[in-house]
């Protein structure tokens, strides 16, 4: 697949790492995520509807350990 980065709004995003095992902790502005297998790992993503910038969604992927292509199959 291509290496390039999807463009996603932050719901979108959100349904992603829900599908992915991750959970929605609380929701006020930014949607705050946690995985069970990553403990103390918290994740923040905008809750909005216009796309997240390019360099956000990266390090969102980093702090999650997921990679493009897996965000790809879970869209």
């Amino acid at each position: 697949m291509s290496p390039h980065l999807p463009v996603v709004s932050g719901l979108e995003l959100r349904r992603a790492l829900l599908r992915l095992g991750w959970i929605e902790r609380r929701s006020t502005g930014h949607f705050q995520m946690t995985h069970p297998d990553r403990p103390g790992i918290v994740v923040s993503i905008p809750m909005h509807l216009a796309e997240i910038g390019r360099g956000l969604l990266k390090d969102i992927l980093t702090q999650t350990g997921i990679t493009v292509d897996q965000l790809r199959e879970v869209l």
